[in-house]
């Protein structure tokens, strides 16, 4: 027989175990990139946070400027990092096809006419939204094909469930198509309380950049700034810290 305080610690030992398993399946599955880079990536996030003024419910987009959608990438990565260091609700909302697998245990997305009968009917179907198991995110994803967006974006009930995800989350992350390639980021700008336009170096001119910040505007949204990605220092970094 073991005695009441062998019981307590047995107890202790198995929460212990339990609390560092469930650290464990945070960091498999969200801490994949070198520290240098998750700081970068991070210090985007507060950065964000201070031009919103750290308000809850707040809905962010992002867009690529070029036809490639690189900078979904970095938009999953920044949801991932948000969740885990702030331990903070956070929705990755993926609109059309994306270069990235969704985070394990989103499982597959739901129909594009299951979205659209949502989105008309002004409700939340919990099958749509995958919370990630040992994590504080979320994720979910619309228009799996291309050509069942406009039925789901045009709907004008669609900023009434914009709405209603922002209630149940602290940051609602919009991963929109390209805007080389698709208008959805300028259609629902006004929905989200700003547009952060990635930028790969070298790849778009200023003028291309400048109509598209005025196309973003033009519909009532406004551009919290520009993440200028892959950038190339042509001179070592060693020298950049000496200076």
């Amino acid at each position: 027989m073991t005695t009441e305080q062998e019981e307590n610690e047995a107890t202790e030992d198995t929460r212990q175990e339990e609390d560092s398993s469930r650290a464990l399946v945070v960091r498999g599955e969200l801490s994949k990139l070198p520290e240098p880079l998750q700081d970068k990536i991070f210090a985007l996030h507060r950065r964000i946070s201070l031009l919103l003024e750290r308000r809850q419910g707040s809905v962010v987009q992002f867009a690529s400027t070029q036809r490639e959608r690189e900078g979904s990438k970095i938009v999953l990565e920044l949801a991932k990092l948000t969740a885990q260091r702030l331990d903070r609700k956070v929705l990755l909302f993926a609109i059309g096809p994306v270069p990235y697998n969704p985070p394990n245990g989103a499982g597959r997305p739901s129909s594009d006419e299951s979205w659209e009968q949502a989105v008309r009917g002004g409700i939340i179907i919990e099958e749509h939204i995958h919370a990630i198991e040992g994590t504080s995110l979320s994720f979910c994803q619309i228009g799996s094909s291309a050509e069942g967006l406009p039925a789901i974006l045009d709907n004008p009930r669609f900023d009434v469930f914009v709405n209603m995800l922002r209630s149940r989350f602290d940051m609602v992350m919009i991963d929109c198509p390209s805007m080389a390639e698709s208008s959805v980021a300028a259609r629902i700008a006004s929905l989200s309380d700003g547009v952060v336009l990635i930028v790969d170096a070298g790849k778009t001119r200023w003028q291309v950049l400048k109509n598209q910040i005025r196309e973003i505007q033009a519909n009532r949204g406004s551009v919290l700034g520009v993440v200028l990605n892959k950038r190339k220092f042509y001179i070592p970094e060693f020298i950049y810290k000496r200076l």
